[in-house]
């Protein structure tokens, strides 16, 4: 038995020597370049990031003494960039966030696997075709390598993840919930979906799989919907136009909005879909943004950033030595709370583009960020007559300073936050919809968009009462 022991010891000491010297093929750092790149990330963000009165039990200090020890026991680079990206993920927003250096690329997969969050189930919306009969479409994750999937997510995945919110959480965490080094195997139970028509008797039963990180050679088994077109259209009903609006980066956008105005023009009711829109630029949005009102000047989004007066922070700090209490018009500078504001960048409109004003439903949801978040404010404060249903938004608008970190990989540092309507935050808490609608699994396996079909009985109801 001590002879089995001391073999299996061996064999897990070879096998971690061996993936430890794989990482070191990418460099090593010495422990002065760990505790640099720790101590970069904990002083800008001290400097810069504009959330701490939102993290009251962060101890921001507190950890960066913690991780202090913590780095310097990291084994490899590999190991050294979880530890910081952990670190920042402290600090729990989209805007900051901690870049693997290029070469981890080659090093981490992931099967061909893309999974959805509906009603707290975790289901897998599209699988690889050499993976599909492994792991239906539609079926729900229970365990990953023998952990529940929610206890799973909450020590191995999310502890990595700087989100703002739950749902933006758990939207980055679903990407990763099977990544790993490349070519190992992750272990995976599941319930098969309820209506299973390919083999109806395993309809609602566990079924149990194991998948090869590697995504090499292997394609989606179901349409992947790629939106390439930036802009899809179509008729709800005789009066009502749906327009889903998927990316405010290219102006290409622009143009295919004037392409529909034909359509736009004899509708008596518009929903405009932005539950996929997760970036963009705002002279592009803007450009679409003037079509939907008549007011000739458009007014942006207040944004704060915090202001360090070195003189006023000294006078505003307590000295303990000295009994020394600030006075109040200087606490604030010792405290780090004093902003400096941006006021709303204005836009002119133009009087004479084609105006679309009828009533108008805006559909949101956890990946509506970004200018489309601007797009839908700047909207909504234009325009009463304009509601939102769905979820709220992902509340990732922001600035980040973009910093290089040893062993060339890059911290991303927020720098600022937003203010709308009466004093709401936007950062880290979103927009709030009018109208609150989830899908349900059922709907997903029956493949009814519940947030649209509610959106369209919500203008029908805007037209008829107008």
């Amino acid at each position: 038995m001590k002879r089995n022991i001391w073999i299996t010891l061996a064999l897990m000491t070879f096998l971690i020597s061996m993936l430890s010297a794989d990482w070191d093929e990418l460099g090593r750092l010495t422990p002065e370049e760990k505790i640099y790149g720790l101590s970069r990330i904990w002083k800008e963000a001290d400097y810069n990031y504009p959330h701490f009165n939102q993290l009251p039990e962060l101890n921001w200090d507190r950890e960066y003494r913690n991780y202090l020890v913590k780095v310097l026991e990291s084994e490899n680079i590999y190991e050294y960039y979880q530890t910081i990206q952990k670190f920042a993920a402290l600090l729990q927003d989209c805007h900051t966030r901690v870049i693997y250096p290029q070469g981890f690329a080659a090093k981490l997969d992931y099967p061909v696997v893309q999974l959805k969050r509906i009603e707290g189930r975790i289901i897998v919306n599209n699988i690889g075709r050499l993976i599909v009969d492994l792991l239906p479409i539609g079926s729900e994750i229970l365990e990953v390598d023998g952990v529940p999937v929610d206890r799973y997510f909450k020590e191995e995945i999310f502890s990595y993840i700087s989100a703002s919110n739950e749902e933006v959480l758990y939207n980055k965490g679903l990407s990763l919930l099977f990544y790993g080094v490349k070519g190992s195997e992750v272990s995976v139970k599941f319930r098969y979906p309820a209506t299973y028509e390919e083999y109806p008797e395993k309809s609602g039963t566990i079924g149990e799989a194991n998948l090869v990180r590697d995504r090499m050679n292997d394609r989606w088994s179901a349409f992947v919907d790629s939106k390439e077109e930036l802009l899809f259209h179509k008729w709800l009903d005789a009066e009502v136009l749906y327009v889903a609006l998927y990316s405010f980066n290219d102006e290409l956008i622009i143009r295919m909005f004037d392409s529909i105005l034909p359509e736009l023009k004899r509708a008596k009711g518009l929903v405009i879909d932005l539950r996929e829109n997760r970036w963009g630029r705002l002279e592009v949005s803007n450009e679409i943004l003037k079509y939907l009102t008549e007011n000739e000047i458009l007014s942006g989004i207040i944004t704060e950033s915090r202001k360090n007066i070195s003189l006023y922070k000294a006078w505003g700090t307590p000295i303990q030595l000295y009994n020394y209490l600030p006075p109040e018009e200087y606490a604030p500078y010792g405290r780090g709370d004093v902003w400096h504001r941006e006021e709303p960048m204005e836009f002119h409109n133009d009087p004479a583009r084609e105006k679309i004003i009828v009533p108008t439903v805006i559909l949101i949801g956890s990946e509506t960020a970004s200018v489309a978040e601007d797009f839908v404010v700047m909207l909504k404060n234009e325009r009463k007559d304009i509601t939102l249903v769905g979820t709220h938004s992902a509340g990732s608008r922001g600035q980040s300073i973009i910093l290089p970190l040893p062993g060339m990989g890059h911290i991303f540092i927020a720098t600022q936050r937003e203010i709308y309507n009466d004093g709401k935050i936007l950062t880290r808490k979103g927009i709030e919809p009018d109208i609150v609608v989830e899908q349900s699994y059922q709907d997903y396996l029956d493949e009814v968009d519940t947030v649209l079909e509610r959106g369209h009985r919500v203008i029908r109801d805007m037209i008829y009462n107008k």
